[in-house]
């Protein structure tokens, strides 16, 4: 099982209606409207299953602290660490904040996993050894994100959880039991299957 490294925004919550506040740095209306951004669909079940199996988590984000603890307060996320703007600097696409990330959750590279939607995402990761993934259900960079030199790529979050757990689909089931099933039913490929494949079919 590894720890679990998440980008926020485009990865866990949909923020795309605070996007112009945070470019323009209007953390006050940002922190207010919060409440108008939605986590994704499959994100609360693979967050449970984290949750119960006291997986090890952290988000690296290049927003200030506030903001991200207030998002995780909101959402009741799962995570016990933070790495944000002001935590670790050059942000990303330098590797800082993951090493800083890596330091927090008292593991080597070979043992964590990162989820994001940005090309900084992948790049970080990819400069700190570790192993990149990256998610395409809320990118603005498709075309780059495909393009980058990611270990893996997702589009939907149901499929987050085979990628942490490193094991087929049986064995998972085995495991994880019930708390899993409807994550696996709306999960459309193997495993086995290439995420570049599945995602060059899909577009």
């Amino acid at each position: 099982m590894k720890s679990v490294i998440f980008d926020l925004d485009l990865t866990l919550v949909d923020t795309t209606c605070l996007e112009s506040l945070r470019h323009n740095r209007n953390w006050q209306e940002a922190y207010r409207r919060i409440p108008e951004t939605v986590i994704y669909d499959g994100m609360i079940e693979v967050l449970e299953v984290i949750r119960k199996h006291h997986i090890p988590c952290a988000i690296v984000s290049t927003s200030p602290r506030p903001y991200v603890e207030k998002i995780i307060a909101h959402y009741n996320l799962p995570i016990q660490h933070i790495v944000s703007y002001h935590d670790a600097k050059p942000i990303k696409p330098h590797p800082a904040q993951m090493l800083k990330a890596l330091e927090l959750l008292g593991v080597s590279a070979k043992d964590a996993i990162s989820f994001g939607d940005r090309v900084i995402d992948i790049e970080a990761s990819n400069a700190a050894g570790i192993e990149s993934v990256a998610c395409f259900w809320g990118t603005k960079e498709k075309g780059e994100l495909l393009r980058s030199d990611y270990s893996h790529a997702l589009i939907k979050p149901s499929e987050i959880c085979l990628r942490i757990c490193r094991l087929d689909s049986r064995n998972v089931f085995r495991l994880y039991g019930d708390e899993l099933s409807s994550i696996f039913r709306i999960c459309v490929y193997s495993r086995w299957h290439s995420s570049r494949t599945i995602y060059r079919r899909m577009y």
